[in-house]
């Protein structure tokens, strides 16, 4: 009974942890962005975007008064070269058939009526649990807060994805499966969900601590739209920090399979306007010139930034003259790496992600 019972309070402290993680995760939209094929008086960059014509690194110092920020970068370009406008907006997670499709995915088809029957509902709020052997699974959706998550009866406590708990690559773990089937297990899952587009992104096996006791890999997904890669442009969080962002998917897969599974994601509608994006130099033109800006407070005080990567990919941004508030929009990404000394010695790590609009070559506010 004992067990029992603290089985039940690990599993809601999990639950707690995962919407805290993931509440009010909607996208972040950088603000303004101007669709430029509906002004004509735009002071449009003259060239535009051609990946043979892009650098593959970038290395150089700017120097803005007493102000200097370091670029060490790789540019990473897409496949295509043709993008889109394309409006967003909610996800609807109350909808029965997702609900239904969800039940199923998580807790098998052969369930689906036996796990309906214990749902819980009240205002937006819908939780589903099945109880095996001395375990519970469960799974969580507050519509209102665009979170899902998923808690399988097979993990018994926390899960910790410090740095200090990481395998560095070389090293194994042990879970009955090796990293491809992981991998293939969670894609699995997501597609199952019905979410095209998500492709594995970031993927960390964790469990040194506690000598292959507790091993697990942690798999996140991000969309990708046109084989561009959508990104968070607002984040600022610590480098050993893997949660979840906007527009991602999250899986713990362990022993025995999916311990866990956190999602925020967006409803994208179809592809409006094809629009040409600024060439790889107007874009770094303007973050020279105003990107430094936006990180000339924290400069000013010490703080050492480092451009480590730059990436064309698709941002959400506010639009000022469309009927559509939200879009998703091409975007020069400047991944910003930022060190902070602590009075203790030891050095704070973070990144903050700046965009350069794609469409006016303009840094996003």
């Amino acid at each position: 009974m004992k067990l029992k019972k603290q089985k039940r309070v690990i599993a809601m402290a999990l639950t707690i942890m995962v919407l805290v993680t993931l509440v009010a995760c909607q996208p972040t939209p950088e603000k303004p962005f101007i669709n430029g094929n509906s002004d004509g008086d735009l002071n449009t960059p003259q060239a535009t975007f051609s990946n043979a014509e892009t650098p593959k690194t970038v290395t150089e110092t700017i120097q803005k008064g007493n102000l200097s920020l370091d670029i060490d970068a790789e540019v990473s370009l897409p496949d295509n070269e043709d993008f889109y406008l394309y409006p967003a907006g909610n996800f609807d997670f109350s909808s029965e058939e997702f609900q239904k499709k969800a039940v199923s995915v998580f807790f098998g088809a052969d369930n689906t009526s036996k796990v309906e029957a214990n749902k819980k509902e009240n205002e937006g709020y819908y939780r589903y649990t099945q109880k095996i052997d001395n375990g519970e699974s469960s799974l969580t959706i507050e519509s209102q807060k665009q979170v899902v998550s998923f808690i399988s009866y097979m993990l018994h406590s926390n899960v910790d994805t410090s740095e200090a708990n990481k395998y560095a690559e070389n090293e194994t773990i042990d879970i009955g499966m090796v990293e491809t089937q992981a991998i293939e297990l969670a894609q699995n899952t997501v597609d199952g969900l019905g979410f095209e587009g998500y492709k594995p992104g970031f993927v960390g096996a964790f469990g040194k601590l506690d000598d292959h006791q507790r091993d697990f890999y942690e798999i996140v997904f991000s969309r990708n739209v046109d084989s561009t890669e959508v990104l968070n442009v607002n984040a600022r969080y610590r480098s050993q920090d893997s949660s979840p962002l906007d527009d991602k998917i999250i899986v713990t897969i362990g022993e025995g399979g999916l311990w866990m599974l956190g999602m925020c994601v967006t409803e994208l509608s179809q592809k409006t306007d094809k629009v040409s994006v600024v060439s790889f130099e107007d874009a770094l033109a303007d973050f020279k010139q105003s990107g430094i800006a936006k990180l000339s407070a924290t400069l000013s005080q010490g703080t050492k930034y480092t451009v480590t990567k730059i990436q064309l990919a698709y941002v959400y941004a506010q639009s000022e003259n469309t009927a559509q508030d939200l879009m998703l929009i091409p975007a020069w990404v400047f991944f910003c790496k930022g060190e902070e000394k602590l009075d203790n010695g030891e050095t704070f790590t973070f990144f903050i992600n700046i965009a350069v609009d794609g469409i006016t070559g303009k840094v996003l506010n």
